[in-house]
């Protein structure tokens, strides 16, 4: 018994750039999350003891570093909450491509059974010229 053809996967075009399906996307997402959350606990759990030692050089390099990552967290939080924005379009647009693909699967088997139809290309006599 032969088993029904895979549907090819749904792709949405991410920036107009790269071509991603539903799934890769969502692989992506996850690791950026991952990410994120693990910067922030890099930070949370690191930062007060490199930042005294950061205080302690007293140079204008160092007084620039420290004010970055003490921005840092807040830096993460827009860059999430830029990444949640995305998703949501994103996913969006994965449902609409959905859609649009089960109703062309639901249409298909209708149009199969309508059996061959009249186009314009149909002649009741031979091309002339052939």
């Amino acid at each position: 018994m032969s088993q029904p053809a895979k549907a090819e996967p749904v792709r949405v075009r991410l920036y107009g750039m790269v071509t991603l399906t539903k799934r890769r996307y969502l692989v992506q997402l996850a690791v950026a999350v991952v990410l994120a959350a693990g910067l922030l606990a890099l930070w949370y759990f690191r930062w007060p003891t490199v930042r005294r030692s950061l205080v302690a050089a007293q140079t204008a390099l160092m007084d620039q570093a420290v004010k970055f990552w003490d921005a840092a967290p807040w830096v993460i939080g827009v860059l999430a909450v830029l990444q949640a924005v995305e998703a949501f379009f994103v996913l969006r647009a994965f449902r609409r491509k959905e859609a649009e693909a089960r109703e062309e699967a639901a249409a298909l088997p209708i149009a199969l059974a309508a059996g061959p139809q009249a186009t314009a290309f149909t002649a009741e006599k031979p091309l002339e010229g052939g």
